[in-house]
């Protein structure tokens, strides 16, 4: 078989990188990053409504500010997101203070000052500005949560927030926008994208304490934003201040338990935050935080008491430790041990000039709970991991009109996942002198209890090292060309590393130990994916009399994964774009227009026939050069400000995104065997193009009073180039592969309602109706088709995650200081309030089945269908959670705030999947069926209470109740 050279292709594309940036930065002629917003307003005098020129403007504590012109308007670019004091001033006029005026990223900030005139000299007006209920040039839907609005949510993470906005839906651990695939949301943090592009996800997420804004797009997204299909979350990160502040918090369920009707599961989360002034820099401050979590249980489910076995009352018994664990409601081997940091540093060198740096990373260890093994948690798999993301901005203001951004971003990811016993010791997988099932078919350790019998079964091993990063150039300028045009344009190169080192079968080293020895004695692994790590391994041969295995075997003593690498060398995938973005904002009128170049480089050599890979002559694989993609997106966005109070928009835009990497990237070491094997197995495929979304929107924004907003969206979505699994028979043999094939249809609206705080409440409800339909829900919808040789649907279907209906209500009651009734004298309820959040949707689709299958025994499962393909739809899901808590001020500056913290206060069971042969939860029907009840007659008594076990517990759910308790100090 050949060897791939790519040094010299790897090489190339270092140079075009450099290339590209020597020319790219010095030509931006026109920058926001998605960090930063725009003041703008008119300045008049209050009693004849006439402009005053030459007013000057400044937003306190900063070193920005503009004055009005001759027609009394003005404008204030490059604010960073944030809450603002800005003060207005002129001889002979009031000095007008306006407070708490709040500056959304990408967006515009409307401030006029009505000006009186006075003949006291010094004279202060204080203003209170209040956030608009309809922000006057919107083109897309976007929900901004500013830092206050989180605090007061009983939820924790950007990810709890994001799942109570309109057009998201939270379904099996991730989140899906407007129907779309889960690996379609942008991540963005700082105004940098930290998405994992090999495998879907984040690579870092923000801790709490280090939010400032949340932004959260389902729709229509500008050109500067792409490699997304769905939406976007982006977090703006805190900043310091001049003075200093800071708070410690500490959050614990201990307190719960039965008097409370639930269990603590083990929930400890302590963090800190301190920011402020840098000494001997007069216009530096720093921002730091950071998070200790302990989870002993970090997925709390319902049922998990059911394991609980009275009749273990010996504490010499190998079961006692974990059965005391089921007792007290969670799983053991289900713990999560996490730490994460954050810290941002910025420097106005000069007016003209700022620096911003930030870091942003986690590190944890966890283990993860298999209901297959559960009386062997020692088997349980392991991670280790860590991520970071380290940035650097550099702004330079040419003029009040015109900014520009030039930014580095560094992201890396580590994981390594393995059997929790065994690890590296890769000999002891699979061999059933170690690993026993007992006669039911669940797993026990023959060290734990070794009269137990077992079977020729055995526990399944892998081991999974990934190593993930990338190198983020970004330039942005921005040039307020008037005050009704602005122009914005800019770049970005992603220089990706990607190395693995996994084998997801490990039976095969052993199954034949002969097959896996080379004759010097040597291992001779296969079906290995491995590129960028180097493993050394040390090995010793010798005969295994004790399992009946004639010949020889290997035994890893050693795995160094620390020396860079040898073999395969790392995968360079190269991205690219350039975008153009012209904003046109008149009294009426909002154009956001754009156009956006995207470049994609898998740095994966692509097999030119699939059916006939090799050259009869050489026997060598027929290969073509890694495939590149490019894709030009236009955007369009049109808002019609018809009063200050009505809002109509409507929006168009094509959006591309490269698949995972994981489904494109392929080592060819072991090509020929794999292509060899029976039907089934998955290779990689790296001529996969692009998948594209064409989305449409219009919308109106209503507000009623002064309080009361009403919102009306209604989209649709034309998806094509879906990956798909498909077969693949070639004269090799038969396998299966990765296509451009599925698509979808999706549609529906989004309507909220607003209350915006009057006296003591404010609320809000998030209503969605949607139809997602597609071909696939996920690049692996397919697999049994593939199994069994099957055609793929031609037809559209509801999606996995087809929630039909879904509504989110928040209600805030909240008193301020001194405020609440008088009680023997006191205002105890000043400074206090109440959070409620109610989350509900309707049940996920599922796809009938006629017969139920063994489901202890777990053995092969060839299910007949009972109707069409997710027909039918589970039960509705609904949680009510709640937050409750009182600030008492101790000393000066010193506040604690002391609160309560209750998720699914009505503990409602809420099953997100249902078996599919009698749409319930508690049982798939099989011990009424003659199979069955002949399983029962054997096992008897024992046999039926492991079965109830498995139903209510091979199930996924929402959680169960918990209630939390915390305290945190401000400074």
């Amino acid at each position: 078989m050949n060897q791939i050279k790519t040094g010299g292709i790897n090489m190339a594309k270092k140079s075009i990188f450099l290339i590209l940036l020597f020319f790219l930065i010095p030509s931006l002629v026109f920058a926001s990053d998605g960090t930063t917003g725009k003041i703008m307003g008119k300045v008049y005098d209050k009693s004849t409504g006439d402009p005053l020129p030459g007013v000057n403007i400044v937003i306190e504590g900063t070193t920005l500010g503009a004055a009005s012109d001759a027609n009394g308007k003005y404008f204030i670019n490059n604010v960073p997101a944030g809450t603002y004091t800005v003060v207005a001033s002129y001889i002979g006029y009031e000095k007008i203070t306006t407070e708490n005026v709040k500056v959304l990223a990408d967006h515009t900030t409307n401030l006029d000052f009505p000006m009186v005139e006075t003949a006291i000299e010094g004279e202060v007006v204080v203003v209170t500005a209040e956030r608009p209920l309809v922000q006057q040039d919107v083109t897309n839907t976007v929900r901004i949560k500013t830092e206050e609005e989180i605090q007061n949510l009983p939820t924790r993470g950007t990810g709890a927030v994001t799942v109570l906005q309109t057009g998201v839906v939270d379904a099996y651990g991730g989140i899906s926008i407007r129907g779309g695939r889960q690996n379609e949301v942008a991540y963005i943090v700082d105004g940098f994208v930290v998405n994992n592009y090999y495998g879907g996800g984040q690579i870092v997420s923000v801790n709490q304490a280090a939010i400032s804004q949340l932004a959260i797009s389902t729709g229509g997204f500008n050109a500067e934003y792409g490699r997304q299909m769905s939406g976007a979350v982006s977090v703006i990160t805190k900043s310091g201040s001049r003075d200093y502040h800071g708070h410690i918090q500490a959050i614990s369920d201990f307190l719960s338990g039965d008097w409370l009707n639930t269990y603590s599961y083990g929930y400890n989360v302590y963090d800190f935050s301190f920011g402020g002034g840098i000494p001997y820099l007069k216009n530096a401050t720093f921002f730091i935080s950071g998070e200790r979590q302990f989870l002993a249980d970090k997925s709390p489910r319902p049922f998990v008491d059911m394991f609980y076995d009275p009749r273990i009352k010996d504490k010499n018994d190998p079961l006692y430790s974990i059965n005391q664990v089921f007792k007290k409601g969670m799983k053991p081997g289900n713990d999560f041990h996490q730490n994460r940091w954050q810290g941002k540093l910025n420097y106005r060198i000069s007016n003209a000039l700022n620096f911003e740096f930030g870091i942003l990373g986690r590190k944890y260890s966890t283990n993860t709970f298999s209901m297959r093994m559960y009386k062997a948690p020692e088997h349980f798999t392991h991670s280790n991991h860590w991520d970071n993301q380290a940035f650097g901005k550099i702004t330079y203001t040419f003029s009040p009109k015109t900014f520009a951004i030039l930014g580095i971003n560094h992201v890396i990811e580590n994981n390594v996942s393995a059997d929790r016993k065994h690890w590296d010791r890769w000999n002891e997988y699979q061999r059933t002198s170690y690993n026993r099932p007992d006669d039911i078919g669940i797993f026990r350790d023959v060290y734990d209890n070794p009269d137990t019998p077992g079977s020729e079964e055995a526990i399944g091993g892998s081991w999974y090292h990934n190593r993930v990063s990338y190198l983020t150039i970004k330039g942005d300028i921005t040039s307020q060309v008037n005050l009704n045009h602005q122009l914005q344009a800019g770049f970005d190169v992603q220089y990706h590393s990607l190395r693995m080192y996994s084998h997801g079968n490990l039976t095969q080293i052993l199954s034949n130990p002969l097959h896996w020895v080379k004759e010097n004695g040597s291992p001779n692994f296969k079906n290995i994916n491995s590129y960028g790590l180097n493993y050394v391994v040390e090995f010793e041969v010798q005969p295994d009399p004790e399992n009946g295995v004639a010949g020889v075997m290997k035994r890893i003593k050693k795995v160094d994964y620390s020396k860079g690498y040898s073999g395969n060398p790392p995968k360079h995938p190269l991205f690219m774009s350039f975008y153009l973005q012209d904003k046109i904002e008149y009294e009426g009128l909002v154009i956001n227009g754009g156009i956006r170049f995207d470049y994609y480089d898998a740095d994966s050599p692509v097999i030119t026939d699939l059916k006939n890979p090799y050259d009869p002559e050489t026997g060598k694989l027929r290969l073509g050069d890694s495939k590149v993609n490019q894709r030009i997106s236009p955007r369009l966005g049109l808002g019609f400000p018809v009063t200050d109070k009505t809002l109509l928009h409507v929006n168009f835009g094509k959006f591309y995104q490269l698949p995972n990497l994981n489904r494109m990237i392929i080592v060819y070491d072991n090509y020929q065997e794999i292509a060899a094997t029976t039907v089934g197995y998955r290779v990689n495929n790296p001529g996969l193009k692009p998948e594209t979304t064409t989305a449409y929107e219009a919308g109106v924004t209503q507000q009623i009073g002064e309080n009361l907003r009403l919102d009306f969206v209604a989209y649709y979505k034309d998806i094509t180039d879906l990956v798909i699994l498909k077969n693949v028979i070639s004269i090799s043999g038969h396998y299966s592969t990765y296509f451009n094939g599925d698509y979808g249809t999706i549609k529906g609206f989004d309507c909220g309602v607003t209350l915006r705080r009057y006296k003591n409440i404010s609320a809000s409800i998030a209503y969605s109706l949607s139809y997602a339909l597609g071909t696939g829900s996920t690049s692996n919808s397919n697999s049994r088709v593939v199994w069994l040789k099957k055609e793929h649907p031609k037809q559209t279907n509801p999606l996995n995650y087809d929630q039909r209906h879904k509504l989110a209500v928040i209600l805030d009651y909240r008193f301020p200081r001194d405020g609440g009734p008088t009680i023997f004298g006191k205002k105890i309820f000043s400074n206090s309030g109440i959070n409620f959040v109610l989350n509900s949707g309707s049940g996920f689709p599922y796809t009938p089945i006629k017969s139920p299958n063994n489901r202890v025994a777990i053995k092969a499962d060839g299910p007949v269908n009972d109707g069409p393909i997710n027909s039918r739809y589970g039960p509705w899901q609904v949680q009510v959670d709640l937050k409750a808590n009182k600030i008492f001020n101790l000393y000066k500056g010193l506040k604690a705030d002391v609160y309560v913290w209750a998720l699914n206060i009505m503990n409602r069971i809420n099953p997100l999947t249902v078996w599919a042969t009698t749409g319930d939860y508690a049982s798939d029907g099989w011990l009424t069926t003659a199979p069955g009840k002949d399983w029962l007659k054997k096992f008897g008594e024992e046999g039926k209470r492991e079965y109830n076990i498995a139903m209510k517990n091979l199930i996924a759910y929402r959680i169960p109740r918990q209630i939390r308790f915390g305290i945190r100090f401000l400074f």
